[in-house]
């Protein structure tokens, strides 16, 4: 997915280790003995359980330490620090506290302490964290592990695309929400695009890892885990269940939605057995409708649910969009000019959605047309610019206006002569179609495309696309001669490369190409030429003119005939050597003015006959 956790990095954090010589004596080395013992730490003597006069549902815990003393809590909502805490426990029950006082030898813990509530308070259960994990009072919702066995045999993933990731252990939810995250309102690491990173996450030195399956299937088998449901029935209760629905567990929980925790009673929440954290007091690091993280603090490992309701109904979602690589239409319009198309004889047509995604043509159900693929040609740019032609096995070329856009629509004013393809039915058919895909060369030529023909449903909305498959053919076409050039730019220090844009050279052109670099600190002296690829083979005496050279936009003085003209890195290549380090042209006063801090555009023009051979001897 898109979304907030693209924001975070995995990172290593290494510890390094000291060594410190010491003196030593044969001294017992142990901790000394606590000063206080548990038998000193009694209800109304060290500390107090109280009711809260409003709302006997709320239970405030105070200490009667002397204020030098640490003290912390074990209670039904978790493991909680200071002198005072306060407790808000909805159901009615027998519930047990321990305080803990940090000494010398470290916490003595008083022998639990038991306390009765009497009744149930359902403002405490109102709170939306609580419907989203159990659905509300009176109401049970089903969760499982994000990881789940097909009876295909096929493994599948859905929201978190695995059932761990991994976190430093000191995560909570206030790590990775910001503080306006409420019941409608999402601004966290999953919900949120952009993440507001600067009011959730916070230490640089935390990490976590968003670790997918099967991809690191090393955490875990492949196996359905089963279930855990919680409910707000007659009490906060939680189940387990195996895959089969066999109850494994059962036991309540406690839901605190400040602090963010979740405390399980007589029962281990689900998880994969490979990593079971054997604890039942959990972070929630993340609780929608339908998705939930907890963590167990002391192993950093997070459990991944979802609900069963979810899971069972999540596919794959869909990209309703085509993207074209950079560049598509400059490559398609030029190359029209000098290559005809012909129909992929092997695999003519295709369906694809509306991402662009094929989705498998059955040839056994419309088995194509073998003549009407070998023979079928177009031609864009026929009989001249803005014009097309096509080749109909046995029959008259058809003609036609033709349109190219740069958002991929390409209209056929008389479309493509409805001829047969494949089965009874699959025609090369339609008038307005999308560009679906292009396959470029090593040269930068489109070598192929495919043409897309819109399918609507019965409310005239787009679907799918009946996809025609072309490749180029050079032989078939009365083709321009044609030379692909690029500028090149290079350092003596990192020996880092960046290639210009790509232009396509025709007789008598004037042509530019520009490349994207800033000059780095390191980088020694810089390197920069032109290149007109194969031009030589055929074209000896041509001739490359360098009119313009800018950097930053900016024209410099320079003299042409100064310039070094040469072969390239191959011999049909025709190279100037525009900023050549180690024989600097006389023209220019320095390497100094070739540190761009944008790029740099040359202009040039090319003639094919100059009557002198572009290398002298």
């Amino acid at each position: 997915m898109t979304k907030a956790f693209k924001y975070l990095s995995y990172l290593l954090v290494g510890a390094a280790c000291a060594t410190t010589t010491w003196s030593c004596s044969d001294d017992d080395y142990t901790m000394p003995a606590p000063n206080i013992s548990p038998e000193e730490l009694v209800e109304g003597v060290a500390f107090t359980v109280e009711h809260d006069a409003q709302n006997p549902n709320i239970i405030h815990l105070k200490s009667l330490m002397p204020a030098q003393y640490q003290v912390a809590w074990i209670t039904p909502q978790g493991r909680k620090t200071g002198a005072e805490a306060t407790l808000s426990i909805p159901f009615d029950g027998e519930y047990e506290v321990q305080m803990g006082v940090d000494t010398r030898g470290g916490y003595v813990w008083s022998n639990p302490y038991s306390f009765t509530v009497d009744d149930f308070c359902a403002d405490f259960v109102e709170h939306y964290l609580w419907t989203r994990i159990s659905g509300g009072v009176g109401q049970s919702k089903t969760w499982q592990l994000d990881l789940g066995v097909l009876d295909d045999g096929s493994v599948k993933v859905t929201k978190w695309k695995g059932p761990h990731w991994f976190y430093t252990n000191t995560y909570t939810w206030d790590n990775l929400h910001a503080a306006n995250e409420n019941e409608t309102v999402y601004n966290n690491y999953v919900d949120a695009d952009p993440w507001d990173a600067a009011n959730a996450i916070t230490p640089s030195s935390e990490w976590y890892w968003a670790a997918d399956y099967p991809g690191n299937d090393w955490m875990c088998g492949a196996n359905n885990y089963g279930y855990i449901t919680f409910d707000l029935i007659n009490g906060a209760n939680v189940t387990v269940t195996d895959a089969d629905g066999n109850v494994v567990g059962k036991g309540t929980y406690m839901l605190d939605t400040d602090a963010h925790t979740i405390q399980l009673s007589d029962v281990y929440p689900l998880e994969t057995t490979d990593t079971r954290t054997h604890e039942r007091f959990l972070q929630v690091l993340y609780l929608s409708d339908d998705a939930m993280q907890l963590m167990a603090p002391s192993e950093g490992v997070a459990l991944n649910y979802v609900t069963k309701e979810y899971f069972e109904n999540y596919s794959e979602p869909v990209p309703t969009e085509i993207t074209l690589p950079e560049g598509w239409y400059e490559k398609f319009t030029t190359q029209i000019k000098y290559s005809d198309f012909v129909l992929d004889a092997e695999a003519p047509f295709n369906w694809y959605d509306l991402g662009g995604t094929a989705k498998g043509a059955d040839y056994g159900t419309f088995p194509i047309v073998s003549s009407t693929a070998d023979e079928y040609k177009i031609n864009f740019c026929s009989p001249e610019g803005g014009q097309y032609t096509v080749t109909i096995p046995e029959g008259e070329p058809l003609e036609g206006t033709v349109t190219i856009n740069q958002d991929g629509s390409i209209s056929l004013s008389n479309g493509l002569g409805d001829v047969l393809l494949g089965g009874s039915s699959v025609k090369l058919e339609g008038k307005e179609f999308k560009m679906i895909s292009i396959e470029v060369d090593g040269e930068g030529r489109v070598e192929a495309f495919v043409l897309g023909l819109p399918e609507k449903d019965v409310n005239g909305t787009v679907y799918q696309y009946l996809g025609y498959r072309f490749l180029a053919d050079y032989a078939g076409a009365e083709k321009a001669e044609t030379y692909k050039a690029q500028l090149g730019f290079n350092n003596t220090g990192t020996w880092e490369g960046f290639e210009g844009t790509t232009v396509w050279v025709e007789d008598g052109g004037t042509y530019t190409s520009t490349v994207e670099v800033s000059w780095g600190a390191d980088w020694g002296d810089p390197c920069l030429w032109l290149d007109v690829y194969k031009i030589l083979k055929n074209r000896p005496n041509c001739d490359i003119v360098i009119n313009d050279i800018k950097i930053d936009g900016t024209s410099i003085s320079f003299d042409d005939t100064a310039i070094s003209r040469g072969a390239g890195d191959d011999e049909t290549t025709g190279r100037r050597y525009i900023c050549n380090p180690w024989g600097l042209a006389s023209c220019f006063s320095g390497l100094d003015i070739f540190h761009p801090t944008k790029n740099v555009e040359v202009t040039f023009s090319v003639v094919f006959d100059n009557g002198t051979p572009f290398i002298s001897e």
